[in-house]
């Protein structure tokens, strides 16, 4: 800040249910927000969005609200929701620990802003305890140089812009020299993995098209864009064959004609998409 720059958002600690380098207890960290809060305010100082708690999952973050009154002082006194989106692969789903989260913020009154400030795959088929399967390590054959890797992460990314996170930062830009996983966008040589290329088509449309939102459709790896003018429709296809996304007329109860979204596969003559194995799809579609 004194060389004229201006940091945001700004984050207190990183993980501190004490999974990696820290472990705060949140009565702690409460404290701790509030305190920052108080003496920059008796300092004159301009405090950038604070980021917080940051906690290494889901599952940790429900932990870490779970006494209300330590809970609403955190919520209280931080700008924006953080938490890191890793799978827990030995665990329960993350999206299912996401819907407890919101109905845990729900039972103490609060609906805040929600970013995933790390996100990654560690193991996207925990059934598959090799080596090839752990992006935590490093190979010419590890699955996060795989076209399959790219499209399961864009589901997955998919997943928690339709469920209503506003921020997700993919988990790492570049691959280390010094470090052993594969989480890179980019291998440790700067060369580009497919994930790359699908998460940049991705973040391009967001920043150019700036949706309302995302919702999830009743085909579990198809989204909807809602924008002014039209939507759009986002497909991954996450398997090795090719999977066609078939448009058919239903009525909801009301009586109001809607479009429902049904992946199958080799049906021909039906109006829809056909996506190449391992991909990620995205077409203008009208509104019903």
């Amino acid at each position: 800040m004194r060389r004229g720059c201006s940091p945001t958002p700004l984050k207190l600690s990183n993980e501190p249910d004490g999974d990696w380098n820290m472990l705060i207890a949140p009565p702690d960290y409460a404290v701790l927000v509030k305190t920052v809060r108080v003496e920059a305010k008796r300092r004159s100082v301009a405090l950038p969005k604070i980021y917080g708690p940051g906690t290494s999952t889901l599952a940790a973050l429900r932990d870490y609200l779970r006494e209300p009154n330590v809970a609403l002082s955190i919520l209280d006194n931080i700008d924006v929701l953080s938490v890191h989106g890793w799978d827990n692969p030995n665990k329960r789903n993350r999206f299912l620990d996401l819907d407890a989260l919101f109905a845990d913020l729900r039972n103490l009154g609060r609906a805040p802003e929600l970013a995933v400030t790390e996100y990654g795959l560690a193991r996207p088929e925990p059934a598959d305890t090799s080596d090839r399967m752990n992006v935590k390590t490093r190979s010419p054959e590890n699955v996060a140089n795989t076209p399959y890797f790219a499209s399961i992460s864009a589901r997955d990314l998919m997943r928690f812009y339709a469920k209503g996170i506003g921020t997700v930062i993919h988990w790492e830009f570049h691959d280390q020299s010094w470090g052993k996983a594969s989480f890179g966008l980019l291998d440790e040589k700067g060369n580009e993995r497919p994930i790359y290329r699908t998460m940049r088509e991705i973040s391009e449309y967001l920043a150019i098209a700036r949706p309302q939102r995302i919702d999830g459709t009743t085909a579990a790896e198809s989204f909807v864009a809602r924008r002014t003018g039209h939507d759009d429709l986002w497909s991954v296809n996450s398997s090795r064959d090719p999977m066609d996304v078939v448009f058919t007329d239903r009525t909801k109860a009301v009586g109001a004609p809607s479009t429902k979204l049904l992946p199958c596969r080799g049906q021909e003559g039906k109006a829809g998409l056909t996506l190449p194995p391992w991909s990620v799809v995205s077409s203008p579609i009208a509104r019903p």
